[in-house]
């Protein structure tokens, strides 16, 4: 039976493992994760967890939205890599990603690296902007 690697290819990094590389980039990630590990549930931590994965995912969604960076799933039966369309990328979230997805959703490693470092000011922005409630309009 084929491994869920088997579909990522060696050049590729899992959507999973991407998106905790652009969590650890907020400022706040080893606290909120060492608050967890501590065996802290109070409703704050989690709060704070939840909001700022949340964050992050919605960065990362939008840039794939605007085809700032590519996704890529691998063909069960050619094995060709298929580029996942924008459109792909405008529903509800499932966090920290797409965990659930076969065949695994996944990134060319060095599109990864190279959008990871510009991205990272654009995310710093975010971080600074307040939550805003979504508009019923």
């Amino acid at each position: 039976m084929a491994e869920i690697s088997d579909y990522i290819p060696t050049n590729g990094i899992r959507y999973d493992e991407a998106f905790e590389r652009l969590f650890d980039m907020d400022p706040r990630a080893a606290e909120l994760r060492a608050m967890l590990n501590e065996g802290t549930e109070s409703d704050s931590a989690m709060d704070q967890w939840e909001s700022t994965r949340k964050r992050v995912d919605l960065v990362l969604r939008t840039e794939l939205r605007h085809g700032a960076l590519n996704a890529y799933q691998r063909d069960l039966y050619t094995g060709e890599q298929l580029r996942l369309s924008a459109k792909d990328w405008e529903g509800v979230a499932i966090l920290p990603g797409e965990e659930l997805s076969f065949p695994p959703i996944y990134f060319v490693k060095s599109e990864f690296e190279t959008w990871l470092s510009t991205a990272s000011d654009r995310f710093r922005n975010v971080q600074r902007q307040p939550t805003q409630p979504a508009s019923n309009s």
